[in-house]
């Protein structure tokens, strides 16, 4: 963000940290916390974010934050944590004028404290719909951003009163247990400050096994992925049963290479459909689907390719360098295998991995 940069560069950064690591102290502690005084930062609880900082740091830091929220302010802009805390203070004082009787929350692992706090305002325990007026869902496995809350913390009550699903209805078995693998080592969280586990989780169908590929170049790994699909597809056309062909999609970690990948499919005379941000698929056009890793959150598809699933792109070599301690290092490891895991999971039936080079090493049973 453009604030940020001339943010950033009109202060002096405290020794040993970076531009980076500063961001995420704002995200992760003084928005998560909605603190708004440096008084409230000193005293801010940091649990998880690694490198301690001293009470002298802290206070050197604060001026950077208030220039930041200044700087917000004159442009007319704020951050959504921002908008839900000052929604939160509106509904504390009137409460009454909403409709609301419950409110039903979905991807409930991507959302903030802020968000949680205000879910609470406008379905108050005890009011209108009761102890039941909130009904949340949500999977640690597939947290793909560095929003982390707790739900008791925020005015809701959970314990004794959840329910762990553990049945996978979309991707077989086979798919499942290999992008469950991905996370292994990595701590899920019950989203109420507890832990989560595997046991019991399954999928109801088997299927073929994840297929991995190492390409010599990316024009090669085009190539693979034609050539495989092709081959899916005529098997496809020989099924009398199928009713009409499977959807695919082609997924990679950033823009640039899902463009450079769509044009070099095209070269090869596939039919393709960009998949963009906050921009909804229509079936009804036709074409291999390409899209990041991040825009398949939600959706599925019969056949998925992951490529460009290389050491240095999974997780981007540029992030792992700007972590500035072991703690901020595992956390961005561990966000990219949730990535992984969600991209995986878009598979219903068959899933494909490619690389150039040598495979990352957060992908679990593949070699060179």
């Amino acid at each position: 963000m453009a604030i940020w940069d001339e943010v950033l560069s009109s202060h002096a950064l405290p020794e040993g940290l970076s531009a980076e690591f500063i961001q995420n102290e704002w995200s992760q502690v003084v928005q998560a916390q909605g603190l708004q005084s440096r008084e409230d930062y000193l005293k801010a609880a940091r649990t998880g974010r690694g490198t301690r900082l001293d009470r002298r740091t802290r206070a050197s830091l604060w001026p950077i934050f208030e220039t930041f929220r200044a700087r917000m302010r004159e442009e007319g802009l704020a951050e959504p944590d921002d908008a839900f805390r000052e929604a939160t203070s509106l509904l504390e004082v009137d409460a009454e004028t909403l409709p609301y009787s419950a409110v039903v929350v979905d991807e409930a692992q991507d959302m903030g404290p802020q968000a949680f706090k205000l879910i609470r305002a406008i379905a108050p325990d005890g009011e209108k719909g009761g102890k039941n007026s909130i009904f949340i869902v949500g999977d640690a496995h597939q947290r793909i951003y560095q929003r982390r809350a707790s739900l008791s913390s925020c005015g809701i009550e959970v314990r004794g009163r959840s329910r762990r699903l553990r049945l996978n209805y979309r991707t077989s078995e086979n798919i499942r247990r290999w992008a469950v693998s991905v996370l292994d080592g990595v701590e899920i969280d019950d989203l109420d400050d507890g832990t989560e586990t595997e046991a019991g989780y399954k999928s109801l169908f088997s299927g073929v096994e994840p297929e991995f590929a190492s390409a010599s170049d990316r024009d090669n790994e085009a190539q693979l992925i034609f050539q495989r699909l092709a081959t899916l597809r005529k098997a496809t056309d020989s099924d009398l049963e199928a009713a009409s062909e499977p959807s695919a999609c082609v997924l990679m970690r950033t823009n640039r290479e899902v463009d450079a990948m769509g044009d070099r499919l095209r070269n090869l005379g596939l039919e393709t459909v960009r998949l963009r941000d906050n921009q909804a698929d229509d079936p009804s056009m036709p074409g291999l689907r390409l899209a990041t890793m991040h825009r398949s959150k939600g959706l599925e598809f019969d056949w998925i390719f992951i490529a460009g699933a290389e050491e240095g792109s999974l997780p981007p070599h540029a992030a792992l360098a700007s972590a500035v301690d072991a703690a901020m290092r595992r956390a961005i490891i561990d966000q990219e295998r949730s990535l992984v895991h969600v991209a995986a999971t878009r598979a219903k039936s068959f899933l494909h991995v490619s690389w150039v080079g040598q495979p990352a090493s957060i992908l679990k049973g593949v070699s060179s």
